[in-house]
This record gives C-alpha cells, sequence and structure tokens, in this order.
C-alpha cells in the first residue's frame, strides 16, 4: 500500500516539486467550498487552478497561471492565492 499523501500542502515549493504529474488536480481546501489546486501534467510544468463549490453540489473551477513552466517559477502560491480569493 503506497504511504503517498493526496493532500499535500501546495504553500511548500520543494512538496510541489516532489508531487508526480497526473491527470487529476491536486487541491488544498482555502475556506469554505473554495479549494486552490495545482494542476502537474509534467515534472516540470504545473497550472494554478481555483474551485468554488456551487449550490448545486456541483464545481466550478478556472485556470490561475502557470505555477512553473519548463522548469522555470511564474506564479507562487502565495499569488495563486490571492488571484483565487480575488
Amino acid at each position: 500500500m503506497s504511504s503517498f499523501n493526496w493532500r499535500p500542502d501546495l504553500s511548500d515549493p520543494d512538496i510541489q516539486c516532489d508531487l508526480p504529474p497526473r491527470d487529476g488536480i491536486y487541491f488544498n481546501l482555502i475556506s469554505y467550498c473554495r479549494h486552490i489546486g495545482l494542476r502537474k501534467t509534467e515534472p516540470d510544468t504545473g497550472t494554478w487552478v481555483a474551485r468554488v463549490r456551487k449550490k448545486d453540489g456541483g464545481y466550478k473551477q478556472h485556470a490561475l497561471g502557470y505555477a512553473w513552466l519548463k522548469g522555470e517559477p511564474i506564479l507562487s502560491f502565495d499569488d495563486a492565492l490571492i488571484r483565487a480569493e480575488a
């Protein structure tokens, strides 16, 4: 059985880098019904995503920007969080 943490602390850049790429998005709760997520499609590329739970139980989400692109930092967790809460 794997001991991988499926709810990693996305505010930690070292943890972000260590996450394996996958089809799904890694999410952290930021407030009631609001999440910030990291879509990591390649080892050196990731996109920040904001997600809000709607009254009907579904979710609305949108991209906030690249966390890093080909290994180059673009948008920090704190900056993505500001965009998500706007």
